[in-house]
C-alpha cells in the first residue's frame, strides 16, 4: 500500500499523509482506483504528444539522421586526434565495420564496436 500511496504522491503532488487521510477506510480498491485514475491523467499529455511526434516520422527521422552525422564527424576528428597523438596501441571504441587508413600507413578495422591497433605496412 506504500508504494501505491507514492505513486499516487507523485502523480498529483499531494503528500502520501493527506492521500491516506482522504481515501480512509475505503481499502485497497479504492486506492487502486485512485492510482489508475491519477496515473492516467498524469500520463496524458505525454501520450499527447507521442502520437503528435508518431504522425511526424519524416521529421523525426531527419532528426535521427542529422544526429548520427554529427556523430560521425565527431567521431572521426577524435580517432584523427587520438592517431596522431598516440605511438603504441589504440583501443577506442567505433563504429562497427569501419575501416579507417592509419598515419602509419596500415588499416585500422573495427571488430564489434572496437578500434583494433593498425597492423603496420612495411614498405620496400
Amino acid at each position: 500500500m506504500a508504494n501505491l500511496l507514492r505513486i499516487l504522491s507523485l502523480t498529483t503532488g499531494n503528500s502520501p499523509v493527506a492521500l491516506a487521510e482522504e481515501i480512509g477506510d475505503g481499502g485497497g480498491g479504492k486506492l487502486k482506483q485512485a492510482v489508475t485514475d491519477a496515473l492516467n491523467a498524469y500520463l496524458r499529455p505525454i501520450r499527447s504528444r507521442r502520437v503528435e511526434l508518431a504522425a511526424q516520422l519524416n521529421c523525426i527521422n531527419g532528426v535521427l539522421e542529422r544526429g548520427i552525422q554529427r556523430a560521425r564527424e565527431v567521431g572521426a576528428q577524435t580517432i584523427t586526434i587520438v592517431s596522431a597523438g598516440e605511438s603504441g596501441s589504440m583501443n577506442a571504441v567505433g563504429t562497427f565495420s569501419t575501416v579507417l587508413t592509419s598515419a602509419t600507413g596500415g588499416t585500422t578495422t573495427i571488430s564489434n564496436g572496437v578500434l583494433k591497433t593498425p597492423v603496420p605496412v612495411t614498405r620496400s
